[in-house]
């Protein structure tokens, strides 16, 4: 079991909540759609495929400034992913994949001060385990 995994059983346990096995539950239209548009208002003016196609010169950027790259990649990431799936079949496990590593690095930032926490990240959260 990978130690990602391993931890969000532990979290979602520690919840009172039942660890997810084998298909991944329905993700609600109102979810996807609250993420969306919370999404594309955080990165209102920037081009998704610009982000999610360039190359970050890493060497030349402080820490604060990688984790903020970072966040906006995992952004427009789920935004991609979100975005052509409508219907009563919204399983995504890439979603989910993407929400819980974006929610792991944006509860970083704002640990290290960098941001505060706002609607997005609860949303994020619960994208993440569904």
């Amino acid at each position: 079991m990978r130690w990602g995994r391993k931890r969000k059983i532990e979290r979602l346990h520690a919840l009172g909540r039942k660890a997810p096995g084998g298909r991944p539950p329905r993700m609600p239209d109102w979810l996807r759609r609250a993420v969306l548009a919370e999404a594309e208002k955080e990165l209102a003016g920037l081009d998704l495929e610009t982000i999610l196609n360039a190359e970050p010169e890493l060497e030349d950027m402080t820490e604060e400034e990688q984790l903020a790259d970072l966040d906006r990649y995992g952004l427009a990431m789920l935004i991609q992913v979100l975005r052509p799936r409508v219907g009563s079949k919204n399983r995504s496990r890439t979603a989910i994949g993407v929400a819980w590593n974006l929610a792991e690095m944006r509860y970083a930032r704002v640990e290290r001060g960098e941001k505060e926490r706002c609607r997005l990240d609860h949303l994020i959260e619960e994208v993440a385990i569904c």
